[in-house]
């Protein structure tokens, strides 16, 4: 299906974009959390990267099936998750767009509580908070909270948004698209985030971030010279205030290895 233009979607329809990479250990129970949710006006788009070799593709469309709700795509060009984002983004029919990656997992009334707190505080840019599990799905450390405003400046400083948790209303925002380079997800906010837009904090559990090892957002030797590039090249930050800003991303980095 064609993308859909800006303000050209279904009202109440949320579109889960989900992309899908050798996803075959845990994209079933991706899936499934999805199609627990107590508010049941959602499709899923998963895309699949070219490059896949397990039997993704063939799980996704057993499900979908099942339930139509569930959409596969498969992207021929194999250039990484921007552009399985994006080709979710072009493809999704919905009014609300959100992001679950295929590792990751909701709690059942995520979708209903993120919707309930976006209307009663005409709010169209959402977050909320979330605890890790290992691989196996085992609890891990303590409940990640979020602020109640996350703004430009707080989220150079550091990043308190889970993309897990995100949620986006296009019939107010322009969502815009993501750059393929590393922590995509990061700069999709600071994107949004610059063109003078308050992210909305509902500081409840909402979801589950699977904590897999040797995942690219474990990194850190790339992370640090990542965002570092961010700030220099995207950003256009001079040395003395990238520098600070590194500074405070090692320190609330080790905060959160710390607390939780």
């Amino acid at each position: 299906m064609a993308g859909m233009e800006k303000n050209s979607y279904i009202e109440g329809l949320v579109s889960v974009i989900t992309p899908a990479f050798n996803s075959a250990k845990f994209i079933e129970d991706c899936i499934h959390s999805v199609q627990a949710q107590s508010y049941n006006q959602w499709e899923m788009l998963v895309v699949i990267d070219a490059g896949t070799t397990d039997n993704t593709a063939e799980i996704v469309e057993k499900i979908s099936k099942e339930d139509p709700r569930v959409r596969l795509i498969v992207i021929k060009n194999k250039r990484g998750i921007s552009l399985s984002r994006n080709t979710g983004l072009e493809n999704a029919r919905g009014r609300y767009i959100a992001f679950l990656d295929s590792d990751d997992l909701w709690l059942p009334h995520k979708l209903e509580l993120q919707l309930k707190f976006m209307v009663e505080t005409h709010t169209y840019y959402c977050c909320g908070g979330y605890r890790r599990i290992s691989e196996d799905g085992t609890l891990i450390g303590k409940y990640i909270g979020v602020p109640d405003q996350i703004d430009y400046e707080l989220t150079l400083r550091n990043n308190t948004i889970g993309c897990l948790t995100i949620m986006l209303d296009r019939k107010a925002l322009d969502i815009g698209r993501f750059v393929e380079r590393h922590q995509e997800d990061y700069v999709f906010n600071l994107e949004i985030l610059k063109r003078g837009y308050i992210c909305r904090g509902l500081n409840q559990d909402l979801a589950r971030y699977r904590f897999v090892h040797n995942a690219r957002s474990r990194a850190y030797k790339v992370l640090i010279p990542s965002r570092w590039s961010i700030y220099r090249q995207r950003e256009k930050f001079s040395r003395l205030k990238s520098t600070w800003l590194i500074l405070n991303y090692i320190f609330f980095a080790l905060q959160k290895r710390i607390h939780f």
